[in-house]
This record gives structure tokens, C-alpha cells and sequence, in this order.
């Protein structure tokens, strides 16, 4: 029997099969396209595709036909994490930079006819996909994945509808990349920058001290950022730097053998860098570890999680505040297997004449059990706006349960700001808003029930410590200083246990829950918890002990 209560309303997830990362976001034509890695078939195939969603509210998606299918010489083991960039350019020809000559067709337009850019009527707007083809030769005798037997080339596909796109251009290929590199090289993201086309590759640089012999736990390689720049729209690339960890006397140091899905975030002339570093120890303080072989883009599983379990922009007035902590246990830095977050760059300094950023600076974008592999784009608005893969790879709680069609859904859409004192900020988009419907106030120790599993929970001005209940099955609480999200009913949990992280105070809580989501948004959104549930009624009852000016929750609607 299928538990349709479950299916979320307005976080986009696929029709069938496993989804991860999402790819590609960003708005063409008025409308806002996500792309995302989708193994249809699973668990009969684990080939990783491209799933492809249009929306015109970042809320309510459509799903469209596969976008890119790992078919070809330079994909043939999967069709790995990538970016969108829109390249605006006039109808004349020639307008791109190309000639209409040796290279035409090879950037998708130009040549044989192929969309007809040159020819003065291309329209005004080209969509540029890039991703990384994963090319494995696991019969190679010193095969480890690692040094021997992958291969990374990162390709490039355009459209100028949104819905057919060209044949596959390989626009970097392994002997492109720094020999300091191992072959974990993958997930472009493109964005243009003072008139240049630039890219971020995650990558692992190797332990010079290692061999092709040794496995992958007792390596000790480090992660990495490349950056090239392209003038050509991206059809070739140069390296132009590589940035590196380092402590904050300057000396590098490892931070994770491998730094996937990285992206930059530009935010009231501030930079940050964002990355998924692996190999960062569960449970850990901030001591790295190289970790075992392990991705997002790895073959998919269900897998289990290792059990370690001045205004409101100044009253919390630095990133200490959001350290996280197990209760009255010492601080674990890592509470979960794989972390997704953001170095913030010194005030004035631009990613491009970086060399190295301070490790001890790193802040998680969500503290939940749920979050992994997030990108961010900016629509047509101006508007900076994150969506993160609600998922993990292998936990230890399911994300598959009996009854539920689809494995992994994305996050809602977060519109990000700055702070006054250099946090950033997530909020849910404010489309969101006109979801709402029914609205019911309540006090401190009241019970509110909900005829169905969707809803929208905002207590703000709250005094002290309290707790927030959902279906007597899922507890918020603040107490002493410290933020706990913890799952008392082993059947919705699906094994998850608890996350917690150490604030000075409370001011303000929103919760919105959507079918199998719940996602925590705390302190005007100064840190954020992702969490899938699966409880057993289609109803919602949430009781409170905050004592708080106001506390409302408000019917969504799709």
C-alpha cells in the first residue's frame, strides 16, 4: 500500500527511483528548471542520469523527459553532477565569439544548422549544461578507483528551448587536470565573473607519500578546488588556480580527503566558498580524517548512517553560536557522515585570487540528518537561491520505507542574505507564503490538531527554554543553551536519533512540514535542521511548552 500522505506537496522529487544532487538550477525564459542525478531503474540499474523539472514557483514542478543520459564514450558509467549558465547574447552572428567555421557546431550552435546562432535568428538566451562524465575500468589489475581505473571529463550540452539539447562536447579530459590530482576530479559549476567564464571542479589532490597500492583508508589525500576560465563560452579552459585548506596561521592542512560540489556565493559584495568536503570524522572535533572511499556520486544505496550520533541580525553575534553539541556529551563537530558548508572569505578578497581558505572557518549550511550536495543560482530577480539534496549518502536510518514509491526528494527552495554580523541567512522562497491557508493561534501547552500532513509553524519573541511536538513523535527543543532536534517513535524515525547544535538563545522558530519533510529554520534563519519523517497518520497534531508573542500555524495548499 502506498502511504500518499507521505508524498511532499512542494519539495520537488522524482516519479520513480533514486534521486541526488541537484544539477543545473537556474531560471531560463521566465522559468525555473532543476536538474537533478536520477537513477530511474533503481535498484535494478544504478546508472546515474539527469532527471529534468520545470516550475514557474519554485514550488509546484513538472517532470519532463531525462535530460542527459550516460550514453556516450565519455558518460558511459554515469552522468555525474554539473551546472547551468544562461549565456544572453544578441541575434547577430557571431555574437558568442565563435566563427562559423572549424569549431562550428562543437558549442551547440553554429555549424550544420544546429540551432542557428550565426545565422542572426538565435534567440537571446542559451542554456549551457556542464557535468562530469564518469568513465570507470574496474578490470584494470591495479584498479582502486582512485588513481587507476577512473576516469573524469567534464562535458558541455546547450539548448536554446530548455528541451532538446546538443550532442555531448568534452570540454576537459583527465590529462587537463593538475598532476597533483588524483582522478576524483568532477562537478562543474560554471558562472560568469567580470566578463569571464569561470569554473569550480571539487577535486582530491593525492599524498604524494601514497601509492596506487595503497587503499583508500590508508591515504592521506586532501581536498581541493580548481578553478579554470574560458573565453570561448565554455568550450575550452585554463586552469588559472588551485585552492587549498589551511589552519589560520596559514599552514595547510587537510580537510577532507576530497571536496565535492563545490560553488560560490556572492552576497552583498562578500564571498564565500562552498564545498562537501569527505573524510571528515563523524563525531569528531575538528580533527580530519582521509575516511574510506565514499561519494554522492557514488553508486546509489539505502544504506545505513554510522550511529554517532542588533535587531535579530546582532543578537546572535557570531558563528560559535551555531557549534553543534550532543546534549550534555563534548562537542561533536561532525554529526554526520558526510558534511555540506561554506568558508567565508575575508571582507574585500574574490575567490579567484585565492590561494588557500581557513579551515577552522567552515560553517555547515544544515544541521539535520537529511542535507547533502546543495547548489545556489541567482534568478532573474537577483535573488541568491539554495536547494539541497534531502538526502544522504549511506546512512544508517532509511530513506526508502515500505509504502513510498520514490528514495530522496530536494529541499524547498532557500533565498539567502547576510546578516549584519556576516551569518548567512536561509529563508524558505516567499512563494511559500501563498501556500498558506487556514491559520490557527495557539498558547503554551495547547494541542493543535491538523487534518493533514502539511503545515507551516512560526512561534516567535520566545521567552526560555520549551518544546515543540510533532505527532508525539518528533521533539524541538531548546534547553540550556542547546537546540535538539529528537525522533521518540522508532517507526517514523526509520532509525534517525537526534541532531543538536549549542545556541545562546532562542528568539524565533518556523517549522514547515510537507508529507515526509520537515525542515527547522531557526533564529531568522541563522541555522537550519532538514529531517525526512514517516509517521503513521496522515494527520498533524503539534503541541508547545514555549512561551513565546506569537505562535501560529497556517494550512499549506498546494
Amino acid at each position: 500500500m502506498t502511504n500518499d500522505f507521505w508524498t511532499p506537496q512542494f519539495h520537488l522529487f522524482p516519479p520513480q527511483g533514486w534521486m541526488n544532487d541537484p544539477n543545473g538550477l537556474c531560471q531560463f525564459k521566465s522559468v525555473y528548471h532543476a536538474f537533478y542525478q536520477y537513477t530511474p531503474e533503481w535498484p535494478a540499474n544504478e546508472l546515474r542520469f539527469w532527471g529534468h523539472a520545470v516550475s514557474k514557483d519554485l514550488l509546484s514542478w513538472e517532470t519532463l523527459p531525462i535530460a542527459i543520459s550516460p550514453d556516450a564514450a565519455c558518460d558511459k558509467d554515469g552522468a555525474f553532477s554539473g551546472s547551468a549558465w544562461i549565456e544572453t547574447r544578441n541575434a547577430s552572428a557571431g555574437d558568442c565569439g565563435h566563427d562559423n567555421g572549424a569549431a562550428a557546431g562543437s558549442c551547440g550552435h553554429g555549424g550544420d544548422g544546429n540551432d542557428g546562432a550565426h545565422d542572426g535568428a538565435a534567440a537571446s538566451e542559451v542554456m549551457r549544461l556542464f557535468y562530469t562524465g564518469n568513465v570507470m575500468d574496474e578490470t584494470h589489475p591495479e584498479a582502486d578507483g582512485i588513481d587507476v581505473g577512473r576516469e573524469a571529463y567534464e562535458v558541455m550540452v546547450t539548448s536554446e528551448d530548455g528541451l532538446n539539447f546538443s550532442p555531448k562536447c568534452v570540454v576537459l579530459k583527465p590529462n587537463d587536470y593538475p598532476s597533483t590530482c588524483t582522478n576524483h576530479v568532477r562537478d562543474p559549476k560554471v558562472w560568469e565573473q567580470d566578463g569571464v567564464l569561470r569554473m569550480l571542479l571539487g577535486a582530491r589532490e593525492r599524498d604524494t607519500a601514497a601509492g596506487p597500492a595503497k587503499s583508500a583508508d590508508e591515504r592521506c589525500d586532501s581536498g581541493a578546488v580548481l578553478i579554470y576560465d574560458s573565453s570561448d563560452c565554455g568550450e575550452s579552459w585554463t586552469l588559472h588556480s588551485v585552492i587549498r585548506g589551511a589552519n589560520d596561521l596559514g599552514h595547510r592542512e587537510a580537510f577532507g580527503y576530497m571536496w565535492e560540489c563545490p560553488f560560490l556565493v556572492q552576497l552583498d559584495d562578500q564571498e564565500f566558498l562552498s564545498v562537501c568536503p569527505q573524510g571528515l570524522s563523524e563525531g569528531a572535533s575538528t580533527e580530519p580524517s582521509a575516511g574510506t572511499e565514499s561519494n554522492a556520486d557514488a553508486e546509489p544505496s539505502a544504506g545505513t548512517e554510522p550511529s554517532a550520533d542588533a535587531s535579530k541580525g546582532s543578537r546572535l553575534s557570531d558563528s560559535a553560536n551555531l557549534q553543534e553539541n550532543t546534549s550534555s556529551e563534548p562537542l561533536d563537530k561532525w554529526q554526520n557522515i558526510w558534511q555540506s558548508g561554506y568558508f567565508p572569505l575575508p571582507e574585500g578578497q574574490k575567490l579567484i585570487n585565492v590561494e588557500t581558505v581557513s579551515t577552522d572557518s567552515f560553517v555547515l549550511w544544515d544541521h539535520g540528518f537529511d542535507f547533502y550536495a546543495p547548489q545556489t543560482f541567482v534568478d532573474d530577480s537577483g535573488r541568491t537561491i539554495l536547494i539541497g539534496w534531502m538526502g544522504i549518502i549511506d546512512p544508517t536510518y532509511h530513506s526508502y520505507p515500505e509504502g513510498i514509491e520514490f528514495c530522496h526528494n530536494l529541499t524547498l527552495p532557500r533565498e539567502l542574505s547576510l546578516s549584519g554580523d556576516g551569518v548567512i541567512l536561509q529563508h524558505p522562497v516567499k512563494e511559500l507564503d501563498a501556500k498558506r491557508r487556514e491559520c490557527v493561534e495557539f498558547v503554551a501547552d495547547a494541542v493543535v490538531k491538523i487534518d493533514q500532513l502539511s503545515a507551516d509553524i512560526e512561534i516567535t519573541d520566545i521567552s526560555g527554554d520549551g518544546t515543540l511536538t510533532l505527532n508525539d513523535a518528533l521533539v524541538l527543543s531548546y534547553s540550556k543553551g542547546t537546540f535538539t532536534l529528537k525522533f521518540i517513535d522508532e517507526d517514523t524515525a526509520a532509525g534517525r536519533t537526534q541532531r543538536s547544535i549549542r545556541l545562546k538563545e532562542l528568539f524565533d522558530l518556523r517549522v514547515i512540514v510537507d508529507g515526509s519533510t520537515v525542515e527547522i529554520y531557526l533564529n531568522d534563519g541563522r541555522a537550519v535542521f532538514s529531517t525526512r519523517w514517516f509517521p503513521a497518520s496522515e494527520r498533524l497534531t503539534l503541541s508547545s511548552t514555549f512561551v513565546a508573542a506569537s505562535s501560529r500555524e497556517y494550512s499549506l495548499i498546494a
